[in-house]
């Protein structure tokens, strides 16, 4: 219908004028091409199925006005018209493309646009003839390069990617050179014409509109119209200036999508900046230009007036050399190879400024984890060198820079790891490479950044498991001795580490103990390191409280310092500074100037050994004290410490309060056994023993009763038969621990009259003690100790010690005293009352003639608790001795004889 009525109108204008002309009117020509301008653009919908049939003499009209002489000087405009109608008919359908591009049209207007750009100077207005034909001709090559065949066939054209290039030099014609950018934009969807753009400068043209654009004009919410506000037209141009760049480059997805290119995305990066770059992927190209037309100081971008300047600069330069010279006089790498005077001072990894985010540790960083890993690799790719470089004792300036570059890389990742959590886990595997920097200890920066960074690990469990498995922590603790500054921090992070039972296990064979022991003792009064010692206290108390190896460390803890002190660092970590600083003396801690001279010089020694062994390997392993040696701090006093209490102060006070009297029970009798079982007996270390473990049960009678459940009753039974000379001592073991109904019991199961019995019989000037322990055993009342006398032949033993007829020694007949023959008599009266075995007691002892002299008469008078000395050395100069408490508390001493003795 649309057809009939144009035809009709066709038929109207040629009826109606009459022609003077030889041939076709022209102006005629012109409307009928404008004509069909207007119905393609506006009925293109209707109109796609259909393919024009005019391109023949559509591309003759071309042809001809483009050869014709006079072509700037007519009045109608047919070639601009022509142009116009191949843009509508080919941007209507995609097969008058194709139809256009058999017929040789895209030659014609090749021609045409070759002719008319050729003419284009800094005079030129829109008006002309020659802009108007370019400007239709770039429209038709924009909509005819969205076709393959197109594209391919423009590739073969020589001149058409130079003459549109040239377009963009005439920035005065903005709308025109808004044209070419929009058909640069679509020639870039080809990978052979993306390159011919860029030898022919498109990049230097496209880049410097960039910087036309006024950011407030779109901000300011005003309307405003290109066609009467430049500004507009040159914001308009800029915009299309970046998504043409952004095409080129093969920066945009979705229907703006084109092929990557490399060549491009190399040059931009160094021209815009990588952060520029990546915004052209992701953000309008409004963003963009808002971002290069600003001055910007953040860890991406660092931009201002001096590097748009120098842009503008490099940019103009290669355009006229492009203008002036052709490709052969541009810079070869298209800008890939530039870079702005202010960025060169500054040190970029992985395409960010690290000073400046050092500067901005708040500032959003994208992708922090490949950040973390880009200043990973920067890390390992200087640090063999700086540390074959570290040592020397003059460096120039290009080394300091490089240990100066480290460090605030060190610094970065450390920021990095601090304001994204979950960053830290990109260490994992690289624990050797960030421990080895705390061996630059002339460079203290890098010492204490590198820690900072090991703290912040500390607590992320993947981090910690790498950790162990690295086996690096011989050179943090190296850093216990060698740093001064920063020993807060190395202890701090130690402390922190300290909570993995594998992290203690491999610090404590590297010296962690002894290390820590010397920050502890070797600062003695020194209030500005009261803070050092409060954390090595608190280091030593978190490996001791560690469930599988604490146990061991605070054992061989136990060999420096004494258990009240070591006992001290779980209560707060100033206690142990108190105790270990005072001067003490007590039954658990003889402490003062001699002992802790006596601990430092043996800790500082033992750390300058090992310290030059792991200086030379660091995986060398500390071999603690022998678990058999004395305790060193006992050895500045030359006492005789056992379970962490001073034997001979406890002897002279039994009554003293400890700590933990089953432990020091437990570690009493273990020492007193193991002493009673050797070969070569130290009777004195023995005696002082057996005092302690009488006074022990006499002050605390309860911890008899739990004796009977530690297994320590048979070991002594078994020691009495071991040798004469420690016989002695075990019968006073067993004297003090019959005191304890339980214990009494305990012994019924076992065979413990036996040796007595046999010691009765070999050992005569031990009746004394004998027959008191015998006396204790029987008035129990308990019925299996009856039966074990009578089966050893016990009571004739007994009766022997009564019966005056026998012939005795004068050493015997002094021992066998009243007293000995009053608890002779006891014990056999006990058995003699026993409910199940008194009737065979009684008769043994009814047939006795010396028995019927005593069984009716009282003994109490012969029982004594008179204080005395040393009843198993003999001698009345020993001092310390402990009362006897015999069962009859209404005795009195018989003058003349030696009363009983009780340790």
């Amino acid at each position: 219908e649309k057809f009939e009525e144009v035809n009709r109108a066709y038929e109207f204008l040629c009826s109606r004028r009459v022609s003077t002309l030889a041939g076709p009117d022209p102006k005629n020509i012109v409307l009928i091409l404008q004509t069909q301008s207007i119905i393609f653009s506006r009925y293109s919908q209707e109109l796609e199925p259909y393919k024009y049939a005019g391109y023949p003499m559509l591309v003759r009209t071309v042809q001809l006005e483009t050869k014709d002489e006079s072509l700037f000087s007519k009045t109608a405009g047919l070639l601009s018209a022509a142009a116009e109608v191949a843009y509508h008919t080919v941007k209507c359908s995609a097969l008058n493309a194709e139809e256009l591009r058999r017929e040789g049209g895209l030659e014609a207007l090749l021609e045409a646009f070759s002719r008319c750009s050729g003419i284009l100077n800094k005079s030129s207005v829109p008006e002309d003839v020659a802009v108007q034909v370019s400007s239709n001709v770039l429209l038709c090559f924009t909509v005819a390069a969205r076709f393959q065949s197109c594209r391919e066939r423009v590739a073969q054209m020589a001149t058409v990617i130079s003459e549109v290039c040239r377009i963009l030099y005439f920035k005065h014609l903005t709308k025109l050179c808004y044209t070419a950018a929009q058909c640069i934009s679509a020639l870039a969807a080809d990978n052979d014409l993306q390159l011919q753009l860029i030898q022919h400068g498109a990049l230097w043209h496209l880049l410097l509109f960039f910087f036309e654009y006024d950011y407030t004009m779109d901000e300011g919410g005003v309307e405003r119209n290109e066609d009467t506000n430049q500004q507009e037209a040159l914001n308009r141009l800029a915009r299309e200036a970046v998504r043409a760049c952004s095409r080129l480059g093969g920066y945009l997805s979705g229907d703006d999508a084109t092929p990557s290119n490399n060549l491009v995305r190399a040059s931009l990066s160094a021209l815009l900046t990588p952060f520029v770059t990546r915004l052209m992927e992701t953000v309008p190209p409004t963003e963009v230009l808002k971002s290069l037309n600003s001055n910007t100081r953040n860890p991406y971008l660092i931009w201002d007036n001096s590097t748009r300047l120098e842009l503008l600069d490099y940019l103009n330069e290669q355009q006229k050399k492009q203008m002036k010279y052709g490709l052969s006089a541009v810079d070869p790498s298209f800008g890939a190879q530039f870079v702005y005077t202010i960025h060169k001072k500054e040190l970029i990894v992985g395409n960010i400024f690290v000073r400046v985010y050092n500067e901005q540790p708040l500032f959003t960083i994208q992708n922090p984890k490949e950040f973390a890993q880009n200043l990973l690799s920067f890390i390992g790719s200087q640090v063999q060198y700086l540390h074959s470089k570290h040592s020397l004792p003059v460096q120039n300036s290009s080394i300091q820079a490089k240990f100066d570059d480290l460090e605030a890389v060190l610094e970065a990742l450390g920021n990095l790891i601090k304001a994204y959590p979950g960053v830290e886990i990109m260490c994992v595997g690289h624990f050797k490479l960030l421990f080895s920097l705390l061996l630059l200890t002339n460079k203290p920066g890098i010492v204490m950044k590198s820690l900072l960074i090991i703290q912040f690990i500390s607590g992320t469990k993947q981090c910690v498991d790498d950790l162990i498995q690295s086996e690096v922590l011989g050179s943090l603790l190296l850093l216990l001795l060698d740093a001064t500054d920063t020993l807060d921090l190395v202890l701090g992070v130690l402390f922190g580490l300290m909570v993995n039972t594998g992290l203690v296990k491999e610090a404590f064979s590297k010296g962690c103990l002894v290390y820590l022991l010397q920050i502890f003792c070797s600062s003695f009064k020194s209030d500005s390191n009261e803070h050092i010692r409060s954390q090595a206290a608190e280091n030593l108390n978190r490996i001791m409280s560690d469930r599988l190896v604490g146990p061991r460390i605070r054992t061989v803890l136990l060999k420096f310092l004494p258990p009240a002190i070591v006992d001290a660092f779980r209560e707060s970590s100033t206690q142990p500074q108190m105790l270990f600083d005072s001067e003490t003396q007590n039954p658990e801690l003889i402490w003062n100037e001699d002992s802790r001279k006596v601990v430092t010089n043996s800790v500082k020694r033992m750390t300058s050994e090992f310290s030059s062994k792991q200086r030379a390997d660091l995986n060398a392993v500390w071999v603690p004290p022998q678990a058999d040696l004395e305790p060193i701090y006992a050895a500045a006093n030359d006492e005789l410490v056992v379970g962490g209490v001073f034997l001979r102060l406890f002897v002279s006070n039994p009554g003293w309060v400890l700590r933990k009297p089953k432990e020091f029970l437990i570690e009493l009798l273990d020492t007193t056994l193991d002493h009673m079982n050797k070969d070569n007996v130290n009777t004195e270390h023995l005696e002082t023993l057996v005092r302690a473990f009488s006074g022990l049960l006499r002050s605390q009678p309860l911890l008899a009763d739990q004796l009977s459940g530690m297994g320590y009753l048979p070991r002594i039974l078994k020691s009495m038969n071991f040798n004469d000379t420690v016989c002695r001592y075990g019968i006073s073991l067993l004297h003090q621990a019959a005191m304890s109904q339980t214990c009494v019991e305990s012994l019924s199961r076992l065979e413990c009259i036996p040796p007595l019995q046999t010691s009765l019989v070999r050992r005569p000037e031990l009746s004394e003690y004998i027959c008191d322990t015998l006396s204790r055993l029987y008035a129990s009342g308990v019925e299996d100790l009856v039966e074990q006398g009578l089966k050893c032949d016990l009571i004739p033993a007994l009766l022997n010690i009564l019966d005056p007829c026998i012939i005795r020694t004068p050493e015997e007949a002094t021992v066998i005293t009243s007293a000995v023959k009053a608890n002779a008599v006891s014990a056999l009266k006990s058995m003699s009352r026993s409910p199940f075995y008194g009737e065979k007691v009684n008769s043994i002892l009814s047939k006795s003639d010396v028995w019927s002299q005593y069984k009716d008469q009282r003994h109490d008078l012969f029982l004594t608790n008179t204080q005395a000395t040393g009843y198993l050395t003999g001698s009345s100069a020993i001092s310390g001795s402990l009362t006897y408490q015999s069962y009859n508390s209404g005795s009195i001493p018989t003058p003349g004889k030696p009363p009983l003795w009780e340790y």
